[in-house]
């Protein structure tokens, strides 16, 4: 898993296109789920520990609501596309999932 994790992180032409993350570690996630498990069980039982988990399920579905419900997945589809900009997949200061939160900041609306 560690290896496929590494080996797709440095890999720098995927392009991202319409999706969140990297669909190319789709097939270690149900092993990464399974290894969560008993953190999750161990800091279930502890107050701070429930709030951590429940924070960490609001920020998902945060991250994921932005393209459900705004609009984030149009974030390919702005003037400089991933087709002829790849290095924006690399950015930080231009996530995905904030793609409707910066246009309606920078006052453009989401297209």
């Amino acid at each position: 898993m560690i290896l496929n994790l590494t080996l797709v992180g440095a890999w720098r032409m995927w392009w991202g296109g319409w999706c969140y993350g990297s669909r190319l570690n789709s097939e270690v996630l149900p092993l990464a789920a399974l290894l969560c498990l008993r953190p999750i069980t161990y800091l279930w039982n502890f107050s701070h520990g429930r709030k951590i988990i429940f924070g960490l399920l609001f920020l998902a579905f945060l991250i994921h609501a932005s393209c459900v419900y705004c609009g984030a997945d149009r974030w390919d589809g702005v003037p400089n596309d991933i087709d002829h900009h790849p290095e924006r997949l690399w950015r930080w200061d231009d996530p995905p999932f904030l793609y409707p939160l910066l246009k309606f900041i920078s006052g453009r609306g989401v297209p």
